[in-house]
């Protein structure tokens, strides 16, 4: 049976868990002018800055400390009321209804300037709900309630929306070909030559604001789209300032302090997602090979300049564990805002399988009349792989009255080692048996660059110019790859 035990810790600045004494004062709103509820009035402790909204129906709730305090309670268009002399006792809980009368003062003009929130559900709903074409999409929030870790394993819960082999996506049910996917709204290219679309495990949920999805054709698509498109959308400026750190760490039975954990050395930065040139090829390009019956002295020493690490070993698996720290302000230049935004991620994670199933090559029959077709070729043995993510994100904000500028800078590293030991059948073109490891590592990036200006150009007909600037680098290299076959001889 496979058990799975995940955990996650949560750490914000200045959160902590405590068991100081406390009290609570509660009671509910009241509207004077119409005999009703008041919702959403404020509530605050005078002098200090501890405070609350009433809810939708008139009701509020505030735990503090033992105390004598002074309670405001406050809402445009109504007289402000103060009751002295509340005390909490340690415990108990202290009832105080209000009513709030409306004031015969004329009020001046109120302008109210804020910023939409793009990682909640409820921002995702509202773009839907606005938007022409046929869009789902998934929040920060959202992602984070799913447990997800990378964007691969989230938008899987998009209608819609379908995950190949851990990291390609198909939208309605058409092939990656159809699928473009794009970041912060600017095309990235892929790093298979032979997908359309990028992998999205490379990015984690750490980094992300949101992520939408169009499912339909509309005149602001690329040229090429086809059948959907991904656009992933990272972390934005926040309006306060704000830290948080998360450690994660995850146990699966099956693949986590295995002792049959398939592994090889590789370099000493594998652990950082890359590697330090270990395995570089030693032999130049330009370098000629001749066969060994020709020069079997220059092949030997051509040959030998390659690590001599051909075989997979055994060693006890780790479990998975991830880490995460964010940062982020905003400050008052004169009349304008300046912001910034930074965070940073590892993960590290390890599978094992005992049963590990790959490269089987099936023929069709020889009587035309069989449909069924015959096995030519079966594989199969055991695998472990180790896949480490590190990300890191940071970015300047500049806003003025009708302009704002935004600079962002995102690298992304990936390393993925694989050992795995087979024993293959070859039955119709070959008829053999063979033993072989296998020993891979992938290493791959992604560096992205962004600079971005909105600008207001006609407040009364809403008119804005937005422009983008944002080259990226995409790399992927097979760093390693060593098959080493042996046959194995019959009774053997």
């Amino acid at each position: 049976m496979k058990k799975s035990i995940t955990l996650t810790i949560i750490v914000g600045l200045l959160s902590f868990i405590t068991f100081a004494q406390s009290g609570i004062i509660t009671g509910t709103v009241n509207d004077g002018e119409y005999n009703d509820i008041l919702p959403f009035a404020n509530v605050i402790i005078k002098d200090s800055q501890r405070g609350a909204l009433s809810d939708f129906e008139g009701k509020y709730s505030l735990e503090l400390k033992p105390g004598i305090y002074t309670v405001q309670f406050s809402f445009v268009g109504y007289q402000t009321l103060e009751i002295n002399e509340v005390i909490v006792k340690n415990g108990e809980t202290t009832v105080v209804d209000v009513t709030l009368k409306a004031s015969t003062a004329k009020l001046d003009e109120v302008i109210i300037t804020t910023s939409l929130k793009r990682n909640t559900e409820s921002s995702i709903l509202y773009l839907q709900r606005n938007s022409v074409k046929l869009m789902d999409g998934l929040s920060l929030e959202s992602i984070k309630n799913s447990g997800a870790s990378d964007i691969a394993s989230a938008v899987k819960n998009i209608p819609g929306v379908s995950v190949q082999r851990g990291k390609y996506v198909y939208v309605r049910g058409l092939g990656d070909r159809y699928t473009k996917t794009s970041l912060n709204g600017v095309d990235v290219p892929g790093l298979d030559p032979d997908r359309n679309t990028l992998q999205l495990d490379l990015f984690p949920s750490s980094i992300l604001e949101n992520v939408i999805v169009s499912k339909s054709s509309t005149a602001d698509q690329g040229a090429d789209f086809t059948g959907g498109a991904i656009n992933i959308v990272t972390k934005d400026i926040p309006n306060k300032e704000g830290y948080s750190a998360s450690l994660g760490l995850g146990y699966n039975s099956d693949f986590h302090f295995n002792k049959n954990y398939l592994t090889y050395k590789g370099s000493k930065t594998d652990f950082l997602g890359f590697d330090n040139g270990l395995r570089d090829n030693p032999i130049p390009s330009q370098q000629y090979i001749p066969l060994p019956q020709e020069n079997g002295e220059v092949v030997e020493i051509l040959t030998k300049r390659f690590t001599k690490n051909l075989a997979a070993r055994r060693e006890t698996s780790f479990m998975d564990y991830n880490f995460s720290f964010t940062a982020g302000n905003q400050f008052d230049v004169g009349n304008n805002k300046l912001g910034y935004v930074a965070a940073i991620s590892y993960r590290n994670e390890t599978q094992y399988f005992s049963q590990y199933i790959d490269g089987q090559v099936f023929r069709k029959n020889v009587n035309p009349t069989i449909y069924e077709l015959n096995t030519d070729r079966t594989q199969q043995g055991e695998g472990g792989t180790n896949n480490v993510l590190i990300s890191g994100i940071a970015g300047l904000s500049f806003k003025t009255e009708k302009s704002k500028y935004k600079f962002n800078i995102l690298h992304i590293q990936n390393g993925e080692s694989k050992a795995s030991i087979f024993n293959q059948q070859n039955r119709i073109q070959n008829s053999n048996q063979i033993k072989k490891d296998n020993l891979i590592y992938t290493q791959r990036s992604i560096t992205n660059l962004l600079l971005n200006g909105k600008h207001s150009i006609d407040q009364e007909s809403n008119w804005t110019l937005d422009w983008k600037l944002s080259p990226s680098i995409a790399l992927v290299y097979d760093k390693d790859f060593r098959v080493t076959p042996f046959k194995v001889s019959v009774g053997s």
